[in-house]
């Protein structure tokens, strides 16, 4: 609960992706992280029963949100400063998921948000996607 907390964040594949420092602040939890990792970081607060996430300062210029496309380059495209965080998405291979799974919920800073696992790899993730932000769920 208390003290300096090392993790690593890891692919479902369990490779590594980058490593990290945590620190309970009152609270909030402070992150130490290298710095080319920063840019692609986000800020989560809490705001009465809605979590915001709140995009790096550093990650805009006059041009829009700058982004990073792996083996092309960083772009400037539209962006928005902060957008209420609605769903959290487990990734998962597909061999680890139920047909029809229950429900799930995920807490972050004390709000149960909807928490989905999708896979990935699959060629319908963003179409998966895209339908769980926009309709309810029939059954």
């Amino acid at each position: 609960k208390d003290g300096l907390l090392y993790a690593a964040l890891l692919t479902p594949q369990g490779k590594y992706i980058a490593d990290f420092f945590l620190l309970r602040d009152g609270d909030s939890v402070l992150l130490d992280v290298a710095e080319p990792l920063a840019d692609d970081l986000v800020r989560l607060e809490r705001r009465g029963e809605a979590v915001m996430a709140l995009r790096p300062e550093r990650a805009s210029n006059a041009h829009g949100t700058l982004i990073e496309l792996r083996g092309q380059g960083v772009y400037a495209v539209p962006g928005i400063a902060e957008t209420r965080l609605d769903l959290v998405v487990e990734l998962v291979p597909a061999a680890d998921q139920e047909r029809l799974p229950p429900e799930r919920t995920r807490t972050l800073l004390g709000c149960a948000l909807k928490l989905v696992r999708l896979d990935p790899q699959a060629a319908s993730a963003l179409a998966r996607l895209a339908i769980l932000l926009q309709h309810p769920r029939a059954a």
